[in-house]
């Protein structure tokens, strides 16, 4: 014992040498005494006044981006962040075409943060481009053929992972998690910061990762004695050294953030500090390094909401001759990524605004795109059958002839009354399907409205009524799932025992027109997007954009377009399911129904056969056999009987002279530059293709562009940006039954909407809501019209304009008129008087007032 004190007081001494002999030796193991250091070339003494151009928007998370030797740019976006496969890469070509060049890469989030596709590089050579996708634990890479070295064109459809090769495989439990940036070593292999890693990675010989680099905490500014964590964003290579934009873990504090420069002996200096969330790091050709700060974020702010980042905070600096920091840009909005170009001038993307902008120094420039309406110079043409030889209908026989049109098509697959169509009609009438239980399928998809609802835009759940008499309720009753479920505050009603709460939906419309159920087990797209979709009606598996919809393997594309609707916060989800995973939702319907003994008896007959010796019998209720009832139903709904169909037959008098008329002007036989089935083609009357009318966009929009109230339509599928604002081409057999018309009920009449078509540009201008049969409700909601967003792809069709008169819109919409299968003006005989859970099914306001 008497030893002790002599002990302590050697590991003392010894410990406070070696503090101090690491506090001498350390930054020369570290490299950062008796190194050369490289300072950046200077930069240009004075620079003109910037100014910025938006090159293109839209894109989804836009983050890295690299120069291609056509003038062509590769940008990587990091997609939706809603777990979806909405991320990967565009390409804006020379000329100025944007679209998807690789897609289907996984986009989600990550402690809050957008976590997707946030890099894209070309190798030197320029024979591969490499992609970083998080958590895949390695990179992607697509080889170019020598002519798509020389010039990079978009490709029909975009490649998808199974077109692209593994890089910088894992090696034992090393891997990069979230490739943020990259460059590349002399030797030409790729260099990469991972932000997650908090490293810098680069690839072996034999393919596989290594780390280089790991980044120590850095001190929090805000508090002293603490730190933060160092998080890798930016990386560049300037001399023999690797610059790289470390910003300040969670909290992000003001000024924590760094630029430091590393060697490939581990060594690390510190070449800037005092950054706002430094994101990126690039050298010019002149050499000038520019250095890109994200944005400021709010004390104390979550750092998982995203609510922090303060918009506009962005800023744009270089590095100047003596080493200090001069900022030339400020108020950029969430800047990913700095790109410098040989002409002076830089591309930086806008993350969460999705745009790409162009800088310049000196005088001002144009808008990289148009921003001046297109010009559609319509023919003008006089009216009336053209001499085309032979009589009217003698042209139209050799017509239809040519074109192998045949009568009745789908009478195949329709259904009859069957035991699984009559459990289907349960199923579509039943609110038990809702989470609130007070909406059904057959609210917006009604007999009484050819199988739509009559409205420019639904009212989903928390309403009364059908069609355009539906109104918004004042209170809602919640299921008994939502005290379990989600715990909503409500009041109990003292009579039913019932928990009763205020409407939360009431002026929340459904964003696109109720499509009409009638002939669309036809379709291999369903919905106005097509994001339920199929090769083959049925026999080939359908593709969805939830992988666990995807995993029943269903090869139905109409009973799996039932599984959404009832997931649908506004459409049937309701207060009492609203918002929760849509698969949970599911799940809460699915023991609804097995709890109820009609349904179940049904389901026991027709599936019970199916189940093995130890199921229960509960067991045949199952979301794929909810689905093929419901699919069942609706194929009942197969309506193709028409006069047009008797005349296909060879009944010459089937058809007016005015429809004859219009026949002959819909097919291209009348009139030189109107051509209709250049959309409406075959004997559905659409070539069940996508395509952008520019449509006037009304009502809620489905949280696209900067008011988030536009609606992009087929894009929000594909995530290519030349798929905006294009729809399904609806089928125009029974058409003048399902008024209004277009993806948001934005034309009350056959007229007006072929009016429309007649000059698309000047019915995006002039479009006037209150004049079109829209209720008053929406006229503020109506969107303007941009031309340099939606003219890119407008349809080619319509790009011309089609000179008709008033004369053959009114042959048209005779024609129309004869696709009309005179079975589907009555359906009434498909409600049923009461459904198995006894719930009341809706009715008319007309019906239900006192």
């Amino acid at each position: 014992m008497d030893r002790l004190p002599a002990i302590l007081a050697v590991i003392f001494i010894s410990a406070f040498v070696f503090v101090i002999l690491a506090d001498l030796w350390w930054p020369i193991i570290r490299g950062d005494v008796g190194q050369p250091h490289p300072t950046p070339p200077p930069a240009v003494e004075t620079l003109g006044p910037p100014q910025v151009a938006v090159v293109v928007d839209g894109l989804l998370g836009p983050i890295g981006m690299v120069a291609l030797p056509d003038g062509g740019l590769l940008v990587a976006e990091e997609g939706t962040g809603s777990n979806d496969f909405s991320a990967g890469v565009s390409l804006i070509q020379a000329d100025g075409t944007v679209g998807r060049l690789i897609s289907g890469l996984e986009s989600g989030r990550d402690a809050g943060d957008l976590s997707g596709v946030p890099l894209v590089a070309l190798s030197p050579d320029g024979k591969t481009i490499y992609v970083g996708n998080f958590n895949q634990r390695h990179l992607w890479t697509l080889p170019l053929s020598p002519d798509q070295q020389k010039a990079l064109t978009l490709p029909a459809t975009p490649h998808i992972p199974a077109d692209l090769t593994p890089a910088m495989q894992p090696l034992n439990n090393v891997w990069v998690i979230n490739p943020y940036d990259l460059t590349f070593d002399t030797d030409g292999r790729p260099v990469v910061t991972d932000a997650s890693g908090n490293g810098v990675a680069t690839m072996n010989p034999d393919g596989t990762t290594r780390f280089i680099h790991r980044f120590d905490a850095i001190p929090n500014p805000l508090k002293e004695g603490t730190t933060v964590q160092a998080v890798p964003t930016g990386i560049e290579r300037v001399g023999d050294e690797y610059y790289v934009t470390l910003t300040g873990g969670c909290p992000y504090p003001v000024g924590a953030g760094q630029l430091v420069a590393i060697d490939d002996a581990r060594g690390q200096r510190t070449v800037l500090g005092g950054l706002n969330m430094p994101i990126d790091v690039a050298q010019g050709p002149d050499g000038t390094i520019w250095v890109l700060e994200f944005a400021r974020f709010t004390t104390d702010a979550s750092c998982f909401d995203g609510s922090g980042y303060q918009v506009k905070t962005g800023r744009l600096s270089r590095i100047l001759a003596d080493g200090s920091l001069e900022t030339v840009l400020t108020e950029l909005n969430f800047p990913g990524a700095v790109l410098p170009m040989p002409d002076g001038s830089l591309y930086i993307t806008e993350v969460f605004p999705g745009r790409v902008l162009r800088i310049t120094f000196g005088l001002a420039e144009t808008s990289a795109t148009p921003s001046d309406l297109p010009h559609i110079e319509v023919m003008t043409i006089p009216g009336g059958i053209q001499p085309v030889g032979n009589p009217p209908l003698t042209t139209l026989r050799m017509v239809v002839d040519r074109l192998g049109l045949q009568p009745n098509p789908g009478q195949a697959v329709k259904e009859g009354d069957t035991p699984l169509a009559k459990l289907g009609q349960d199923l579509f009438f039943d609110p038990i399907l809702s989470g609130d239980r007070n909406i059904s399928c057959a609210t917006c998809h009604h007999p009484d409205f050819a199988m739509a609802d009559g409205r420019t835009l639904p009212i989903g759940t928390g309403g009364s009524g059908l069609g355009p008499e539906r109104v918004f309720v004042d209170r809602v009753t919640l299921g008994a799932e939502a005290g379990a479920v989600r715990r909503l505050p409500g009041k109990i009603d003292p009579i039913t025992g019932e928990t009763v709460v205020t409407n939360p939906f009431v002026g929340q419309f459904v964003p696109r027109n109720s499509p009409t159920v009638i002939n669309s087990a036809l379709f291999p797209a369903q919905f106005w997007d097509g994001r339920v979709q199929s090769y083959a009606l049925q026999g080939a598996k359908v593709d969805t954009q939830e992988s666990v919809v995807n995993d029943l393997g269903m090869t139905d594309v109409l009973a799996a377009q039932a599984l959404f609707p009832i997931t649908s916060l506004h459409e049937m989800a309701g207060a009492t399911l609203g918002g929760l995973p849509p698969q949970t939702i599911r799940t809460q319907l699915l023991a609804r129904l097995r709890g109820e003994y009609g349904y179940l008896v049904q389901f026991l007959d027709l599936f019970g056969d199916k189940l093995d010796g130890t199921a229960a019998p509960q067991d045949a209720i199952t979301l794929p056999n909810i689905a093929l009832a419901l699919a069942a139903f609706e194929r009942r709904f197969i309506f193709t009987d028409a006069p047009w169909d008797s005349f296909l037959a060879g009944d010459d008098q089937a058809l007016s002279d005015q429809q004859v008329r219009g026949a002959l002007l819909f097919f291209g036989q009348a009139k030189a530059g109107v051509n209709c089935t250049q959309c409406h083609s075959g004997d559905l009357f659409t070539d069940m293709g996508f395509h952008n009318l520019l449509a006037p966009q009304l009502g809620p929009g489905k949280g696209n562009g900067y008011t988030r109230r536009e609606d992009w339509g087929r894009a929000n599928v594909t995530f290519d940006i030349r798929d905006r604002y294009k729809f399904r081409t609806p089928s125009l057999r029974n058409v003048t039954l399902t008024a209004p018309y277009f993806h948001d009920g934005a034309y009350a009449t056959l007229e007006a909407a072929i009016t429309h078509h007649c000059n698309i540009v000047d019915g995006a201008t002039a479009y006037d809501p209150s004049a079109n049969g829209v209720p008053p409700t929406f006229f503020s909601s109506l969107q303007p019209f941009q031309p340099a967003k939606q003219w890119a792809s407008a349809a080619q069709q319509l790009q011309k304009g089609l000179p008709l008169n008033e004369t053959d819109i009114a042959d048209l919409v005779a024609f129309l008129g004869a696709l009309t299968d005179p079975a589907a003006t009555d359906l009434d005989h498909f409600v049923p008087e009461s459904v198995p859970s006894n719930l009341p099914l809706d009715q008319s306001q007309a019906a239900i007032r006192p």
